[in-house]
């Protein structure tokens, strides 16, 4: 049985009520990776603190925001649809029995079509 962890479980539900109320409907991976930079004590947030200082996570922060806010020419898509699709897509890996923050984080920072991916690349990890 494929599962999701319960942290990455109320950060879902806080992305899709939070993209759902703003009208959010593009870069919707990169809004999920934004709401694991914010989330604090989960297994990909605790290794990205690893490896940057807490003024750098703050500037990464801030980046991401604004990439997504100035993102152009990205298709709009209903977010509880997204994120219903890519949870499939994510437990659908063959092995894979549960999905967590840090199984996200990887999927999202190896996706070259995120804002994500081009921002953490750029600041060399």
């Amino acid at each position: 049985m494929n599962r999701i962890s319960k942290v990455l479980e109320g950060i879902l539900a806080q992305v899709v009520f939070d993209t759902m109320r703003s009208g959010a409907g593009h870069r919707l991976k990169d809004y999920l990776f934004l709401a694991i930079l914010r989330h604090g004590g989960t297994y990909a947030n605790n290794i990205l603190r690893e490896e940057f200082d807490d003024w750098q996570m703050y500037l990464l922060t801030r980046q991401l925001e604004l990439d997504i806010d100035n993102a152009i020419g990205t298709e709009w898509q209903r977010p509880e649809q997204f994120y219903q699709r890519y949870l499939h897509h994510l437990l659908s890996a063959p092995g894979k029995r549960e999905i967590s923050t840090l199984d996200v984080m990887v999927d999202i920072l190896s996706d070259p079509t995120t804002a994500s991916h081009a921002l953490f690349k750029a600041n060399g990890s």
